[in-house]
């Protein structure tokens, strides 16, 4: 659970650095992003 943290950590940084340089590109990642998440993980 460590390692995910890292991991989650990391893509969060990357998409800041991204964001600078391209705000529109990262505003559909991100909700592609998160839209992945919200099918991925399952709510209970």
């Amino acid at each position: 659970m460590k390692k995910f943290g890292r991991y989650v950590s990391h893509v969060l940084i990357t998409l800041a650095k991204l964001h600078q340089s391209y705000p529109v590109f990262t505003e559909l990642l991100e909700i592609n992003t998160s839209w992945y998440l919200c099918s991925y993980i399952p709510h209970g």
